[in-house]
């Protein structure tokens, strides 16, 4: 599954053109910047749950013992990704100003996995499969946020919430998803009465790209362009980002892809190919959504969050092109 440069390019930029009305909006004065809350409400507990059900509830793929290993063992991964990500990652930020390393190291670790990720797999890959596989990895960087990422952003392991980890919305969805999912007696929506309600939940999934998009214009709109270009330690956390943490990922994976670990349970290697896919995605919106949470560097968090965005129009074509490429060719 090796995709061209020209293929990722179009859908990146499709994506990435979103972002224009609601720039505008705000240039316009349309919109008021305490609009931002209630749509990443929205966001949060309506589009994000909905997304993760209609992933699992309205896929074409096959439920199987084999597909829940898989899963397994995508969990696991994804796990192990974000973890190599913080501990090579982590040294890189170590200037005086503690809350812009906290910033920096948040937006260089977490991936845009959901708001961004499953969309965008789903545009390129086209296959229910992979897009089931983005949803587990969403899921464990739920978990993942509120624990490590909370540790990353404060810099005190007595603020790590174990509990927001588990009893968070993606995660409830899953465990409310996978049942009808494997069980598909129990899939209400998509008894013949009830099929309008899956319409309603693709609907609902699908708002996802579109208003995290618009929420990334209004707060583009009211941050300078240019200070956006000329912090240096924001182009060290976008490359970081977008290069190290895919090359990484790669690395991680290469040696069970040239022993054939995973040939046997996963011979499309839709595994390997959604984790390069996903850790190559531009910073987590939960960035931003942390820095405020626990009043650190909010300003830094959004100029990494935005221009990784913008850089990633350039680097997702080519690293996913390239990266894909040495994945099909091995044996």
């Amino acid at each position: 599954m090796a995709f061209g440069f020209f293929d990722v390019f179009i859908v990146i930029a499709v994506m990435l053109t979103l972002i224009i009305p609601g720039f505008v909006l705000r240039k316009l004065n349309f919109v008021d910047k305490s609009a931002i809350r209630p749509l990443v409400m929205v966001l949060l507990y309506v589009c994000m749950p909905f997304l993760t059900i209609k992933s699992f509830v309205l896929s074409e793929a096959e439920p199987s013992g084999e597909l829940a290993v898989n899963m397994l063992i995508m969990f696991g991964f994804a796990f192990a990704v974000h973890i190599f990500a913080f501990l090579f990652l982590k040294p890189v930020f170590r200037s005086k100003d503690k809350l812009k390393n906290g910033a920096l190291t948040l937006c260089s670790v977490f991936s845009n996995a959901g708001f961004i990720g499953i969309p965008f797999v789903k545009l390129l890959t086209g296959d229910d499969t992979a897009v089931i596989y983005a949803a587990v990895f969403s899921c464990a960087f739920n978990m993942l946020i509120w624990t490590l990422g909370v540790y990353i952003i404060t810099g005190d392991v007595k603020m790590m919430s174990p509990l927001k980890g588990i009893l968070n919305p993606a995660v409830i969805v899953l465990v409310i998803a996978l049942p009808m999912f494997f069980i598909p007696q129990a899939n209400i929506f998509v008894m013949p009465r009830l099929t309008m309600l899956g319409t309603a939940v693709q609907y609902l999934g699908d708002a996802t790209l579109p208003i995290s998009m618009l929420i990334v214009g209004i707060r583009m709109a009211d941050i300078p362009l240019k200070s956006l270009f000329i912090n240096w330690r924001l182009y060290v956390a976008a490359a970081a980002k977008l290069l190290f943490e895919p090359l990484m990922t790669f690395l991680l994976l290469l040696p069970f892809l040239l022993t054939g670990a995973l040939n046997g349970i996963d011979p499309g290697r839709h595994i390997v190919i959604v984790l390069v896919i996903l850790a190559a995605m531009p910073p987590a919106a939960s960035c931003i959504a942390m820095a405020e949470r626990f009043e650190r560097d909010v300003d830094t968090a959004v100029k990494g969050y935005l221009l990784a965005t913008l850089l990633s129009i350039i680097t997702l074509p080519a690293v996913l092109t390239l990266l894909t490429k040495l994945i099909e060719i091995i044996p």
